[in-house]
Formats: C-alpha cells, sequence, structure tokens
C-alpha cells in the first residue's frame, strides 16, 4: 500500500510562504509527476478569489532539484468577501498546499482595493525584454526594494543601467552590477549582473503607479509593458541598503566600523617585504591590497612597503610602484640572485617596522582586514608570530596549470566579483591551498604572509640564504618553522582573512608529484577578525 502510495502521482508537495501586498506566494509540485505544473487556488468562505500555476522559476528550488514550481497569486479583490481574516491555498480541486490556511490583512486589502479601483497589480517575477532585448528577470518590487538581474546577450560585459520613469518622469536609475552565485550556478549569463536597489520613498504613498523600465543607454523599454505597482505608505521608515559587494573604499577608508582600542604608534608598525620577479600583472593587485585605500579599519596606522624587484624583464618602474601610496618603495637588491633569499634580507635590515611581514611571492593578493586583525593580535601578545592562512583564485592551481587554465581566465574571475570594491568576495572564486576539509583549524606548515617582529627576524638570521635555488625552494617553510618554534609562542592563525595566490607559472603551480609531504605542521591558534581576542585551537 505504501509503495502505491509513493507513486500516486497526485501527491502534492510544496509550501506558501506568504501573503503580502494582496499577493499569495509559495510553490506545489508533484513528486510523482514533475512534467505537470500544478495549478492553485485560494478559497475564501468558499470563494475562489485566485488562481494560478505553479510553474515561475526560483532560484532556491532549482538549487534544491525542484525545477520551476513556484506560484505569485494577486487577490481578486472584487471577489473577496468581507469581513476576512483566513484563505485556504489548495490544488484546484484537491488537497490544501501546506501549510493549508493563511492570514489575509484585511485593512491593507481594504486600502488596496480603494487605491486600485479594480486594476490588479503585476505578478512578478517578469522576464525583461521588449525593445531591448535584454535577458534577465524583475524579481522583486517592493515593498522595499527592488531586485532581479539582466544581461545584454549581444554584449555580454556590458552591465545594464535601468532608468524608471512614471508619466515622462524619471524617478531613479538602478545598475545591474552584482555578482549572484546563484546566478552562476543556474548558468544564467556568468552571474555578474544582479541588482538590488532601495524603492524611491515617493512611490511609497498608498497609491497606484505604472513604471516603465528603461535602459539607460538608448531609452528602449525592457519589459514587454510597464509594471503597475501599489505600495503602503512607509512614513518615517528609513531601511539601511543591503550590502553590496560594490563598495565605496573611500567611505571604507575614513569611516571604522569597529572602533579602534589603542592609538597607531608613531613609528611604523609593519615592513611588508615582498618580492617580485616578472609578475608586474600579478604585482598590481597584489599592491593595491596592501593600500590605504583598500584595508579596512586601520585609522592612521603607519606602515611602510618595501617592493623588491629581483631581476624583472622589464624591470618595475619606481613611479608606478610609489603611485599606489607614500607607503611604497621599490627596492633593486644589490645582487640579483635566482634564489629571492638573499634580496629579503636585504630588504629587512632596512625594515623601519616593528614587524616585518614577509611575502616571498609577491602574486598573493590579501582580504581587506588582514591590518587591523594583526594589529589586534600583536597588542595581547607581542612576541607572536602571526600568519595568514594560503588560498587560490580559481580553483587548485596546481592541477588546474595542467589542463589549461590561464591568465585571461582569472581576469575574468576578478572582474567578475568587481575586485577591488570588497575583498571578502575572493572567498567567493577561492579554494583553499589544503585539501582537508578543516582547512581554518588545521596546523599549518608555510604561510606567504608570515609577521614576525623585527627582532625575532634578526635573531633567527632572516631567510635561510643556503636556499639558492630558484625561486627558493622550501626556504619559506624553513622560515615558518624556526620563527615558530623561536618565538616561544603559539603561531596565531587569523580566522576569516587569507592571501590568494594568482596564477603566474611559479612555484606555486608545480605538480603535486613534486610537492614536499614530509612536513609537520606547527601548531596554532586562529584569531577572528570579527573578534579582537585570540582563542586557543
Amino acid at each position: 500500500m505504501d509503495e502505491l502510495r509513493s507513486a500516486d502521482p497526485d501527491v502534492i508537495e510544496g509550501w506558501v510562504d506568504e501573503c503580502a501586498q494582496g499577493i499569495v506566494r509559495g510553490w506545489a509540485r508533484r513528486p510523482n509527476a514533475p512534467q505537470d505544473p500544478v495549478t492553485v487556488e485560494i478559497l475564501v468562505d468558499g470563494i475562489s478569489v485566485g488562481e494560478g500555476v505553479a510553474r515561475l522559476k526560483r532560484t532556491d528550488l532549482h538549487a534544491a532539484g525542484k525545477g520551476n514550481c513556484a506560484f505569485e497569486i494577486a487577490i481578486d479583490l472584487d471577489r473577496l468577501p468581507a469581513p476576512v481574516a483566513q484563505a485556504i491555498v489548495r490544488v484546484t480541486g484537491g488537497a490544501p498546499v501546506p501549510p493549508g490556511e493563511i492570514a489575509i490583512d484585511v485593512t491593507e486589502l481594504a486600502s488596496r482595493r480603494a487605491a486600485l479601483g479594480g486594476l490588479s497589480p503585476s505578478i512578478l517575477p517578469r522576464p525583461f525584454g521588449g525593445d531591448a532585448g535584454l535577458g534577465g528577470y524583475l524579481d522583486e518590487f517592493g515593498p522595499d526594494r527592488i531586485g532581479g538581474w539582466a544581461f545584454d546577450p549581444d554584449m555580454p560585459s556590458a552591465k545594464p543601467v535601468f532608468e524608471l520613469w512614471e508619466a515622462g518622469r524619471r524617478i531613479t536609475t538602478v545598475t545591474a552590477d552584482i555578482w549572484r552565485v546563484d546566478l552562476e550556478e543556474m548558468r544564467q549569463g556568468d552571474g555578474r549582473w544582479g541588482f538590488d536597489a532601495l524603492v524611491p520613498p515617493e512611490l511609497q504613498d498608498d497609491a497606484v503607479h505604472e513604471i516603465d523600465f528603461r535602459l539607460a543607454n538608448n531609452g528602449g523599454s525592457a519589459l514587454a509593458e510597464p509594471l503597475r505597482v501599489y505600495l503602503p505608505r512607509r512614513d518615517g521608515v528609513v531601511l539601511p541598503p543591503r550590502p553590496r559587494p560594490k563598495l565605496d573604499r573611500e567611505a571604507i577608508h575614513s569611516t571604522c566600523v569597529r572602533p579602534l582600542r589603542r592609538p597607531a604608534p608613531a613609528e611604523p608598525l609593519f615592513t611588508f617585504v615582498v618580492n617580485f620577479y616578472n609578475m608586474q600583472r600579478e604585482a598590481a593587485r597584489t599592491l593595491t591590497s596592501l593600500s590605504r585605500t583598500y584595508q579596512r579599519e586601520i585609522g592612521d596606522l603607519r606602515y611602510e612597503v618595501l617592493c623588491i624587484d629581483n631581476g624583472s624583464d622589464p624591470p618595475l618602474d619606481p613611479k608606478w610602484v610609489e603611485s599606489f601610496g607614500p607607503e611604497f618603495r621599490l627596492i633593486r637588491p644589490s645582487r640579483v640572485l635566482p634564489s629571492p633569499c638573499a634580496a629579503i634580507n636585504e630588504a629587512a635590515r632596512s625594515a623601519r617596522g616593528r614587524y616585518v611581514a614577509i611575502m616571498i611571492d609577491g602574486a598573493y593578493v590579501l582580504t581587506p582586514g588582514v591590518f587591523r586583525a594583526v594589529w589586534d593580535a600583536l597588542e595581547e601578545a607581542p612576541r607572536a608570530v602571526v600568519a595568514l592562512r594560503q588560498w587560490f583564485v580559481g580553483g587548485d592551481q596546481r592541477w588546474l596549470s595542467q589542463v589549461g587554465y590561464t591568465r585571461r581566465q582569472e581576469d575574468m574571475l576578478f572582474d567578475k566579483i568587481d575586485w577591488p570594491a570588497d575583498g571578502y568576495q575572493l572567498f567567493k572564486v577561492g579554494t583553499p591551498a589544503r585539501e582537508s576539509p578543516n582547512n581554518w583549524f588545521d596546523a599549518m606548515i608555510e604561510s606567504n604572509c608570515l609577521f614576525v617582529s623585527k627582532d625575532l627576524y634578526r635573531d633567527i638570521g632572516g631567510m635561510n640564504e643556503g636556499f639558492s635555488e630558484a625561486g627558493a625552494g622550501f626556504a619559506n617553510l624553513d622560515l615558518f618553522l624556526r620563527a615558530g618554534e623561536a618565538s616561544g609562542e603559539p603561531i596565531v592563525a587569523l580566522l576569516g582573512e587569507a592571501s590568494f595566490h594568482q596564477f603566474h607559472g611559479g612555484t606555486t603551480t608545480i605538480s603535486r608529484s613534486r610537492r614536499w609531504s614530509g612536513a609537520s605542521g606547527v601548531m596554532t591558534r586562529p584569531i577572528s577578525r570579527s573578534s579582537a581576542r585570540s582563542s586557543p585551537a
């Protein structure tokens, strides 16, 4: 009997999510006959006040393997009896869709009935098309936000800009420039063209508005017909914008989200020693990630960045390096050797900071909270060694390099997340450089951004110049091990901050067969960028 019931094509699964602004939203499907869409009706006192087919696209349902089975049904105000408190949502002629009964806001619907004068509001989502020839959908318009996605199949790199017009007047502008992982997973364009904006307050006035979505570049209508919306009054309500990947870096720099707990020292706290060799493309992003406009919540913290050009052809331009800020200076070593160890030691001897941050590979990009988190950690444990965990951009480059991964493909990833507007978007296109599922808490064997006090670096002799091969072999692992042992404290490993390796065909992307598997990890303790206190691992 159970087997027969499980195969019954009339078995329904689904859920009624809400009734808002006179529209009932939810989903319903026949798991045993998913090709047959479900028709849903809304009953009030036995009277049908709305009906629709559950076949709309919704990204969460798609990701769950449910297919296109969402519904949005407008209540017919003319058929609605009064007074009203509850409505039943069911499959037409069949069983209720869970939870079965929903509450209806009678006051809101009375206002809508008076305002709309018998007209029905537009039901979303609505596909873009019209004169503009766009792909995508308008998913949300009100009560507070305008959301959806759009792209031009003829110009996939363009970011569509919409102007919203009513009665010959432009109301606001919306740009489709947000990368959304759900869009990429659904293969809608490449995921870069989401938009999310606040509804202009002038539309929240208990009145009906007909909105025309037009493309800013040519004035073409993006919808087949104007959008009819009715939004309740929101007097005195001010909503903050949703967090967006595209941020104002100057505003981030000038406003500390968390107040500094101490004044910045008079002398430089950090000296970054960064080694470059034939990687100006990668150097541009690395230096940007070390700039004051990128790093967040550091106030007037003083630091310096010593950029080693270890024999690049063509050489790096000192003025180009200095263009990243007054903290940046080009260093040309007195001897150009295949191994950068001697050049790094030479630069470190001229460091003015209390701590040196050694970056033997200049292709690594940092996340925006590194400076602040390391500053917090060293305030509590001044002799600690602080390490960043390593990630790859795009995937594990040790094998991607064997199957044709290119710098151009990586450039597209940086463009997709609109880097450097929000450096934390790197985690969306990155992969930890270790196979362990406990990447944030496992012991470490190296770090490409290792913070060591200048005195400790001098005491242990800095980089071991005996590693004389090109790229310095295991010199970075050797430094990590010696610094950790000499500090007398567990190495502090940051949580939520990392360094991301850009693809440039160097020693990081050697084949797996050449990787050293005999290293033992050094015990670390993690420290979160969201908390100033470190905790034992």
